[in-house]
């Protein structure tokens, strides 16, 4: 079970980075619809993840589970990715003032929770679709770490 994990945490991690370079970029793959698949794949593996820490952990340290497998340099990374996309997140909301780019009317906005914000021009509307991936690509990344250097590191250990 470990390494097919291990592989579906990896396929995910490297879509993720794609997505996630893509969008920083502004490149047009990043404009492809199925990486939002990637917003549902990461609980495929996460919960497994999750699943496995709680039933290998003990009183005494709640994380054994994860340190019985992975050394410190790596959770250590997926710390700084967890930092890393939390700064993302500031920024890309103090950028969008709190909205979401949508198009009402055949027209450009930033709304938010239905009430208009301002409108945008298309290029703005395109660079906030950008800064709205970066962010999920950024959770993605996090949520598809973790389980992948786990189960790596798992599977080498059985």
């Amino acid at each position: 079970m470990s390494r097919v994990a291990f592989f579906l945490s990896l396929s995910g991690f490297l879509a993720a980075i794609v997505a996630h370079v893509g969008s920083i970029f502004e490149i047009e793959i990043a404009k492809c619809e199925w990486f939002y698949a990637l917003h549902g794949a990461m609980f495929l593996v996460y919960f497994p993840f999750v699943i496995c820490l709680k039933e290998a952990r003990t009183k005494e340290n709640r994380f054994e589970g994860l340190t019985k497998y992975v050394s410190g340099k790596y959770i250590a990374v997926g710390i700084a990715l967890l930092i890393y996309n939390f700064l993302g997140f500031i920024i890309d909301f103090y950028k969008s003032d709190g909205g979401t780019p949508d198009i009402w009317d055949s027209g450009f906005v930033l709304q938010s929770h239905g009430e208009l914000l301002k409108n945008i021009t298309k290029s703005e509307y395109e660079s906030y679709k950008f800064n709205q991936l970066r962010g999920f690509s950024g959770l993605w990344l996090v949520f598809f770490y973790m389980p992948m250097i786990y189960f790596y590191f798992r599977a080498k250990h059985s």
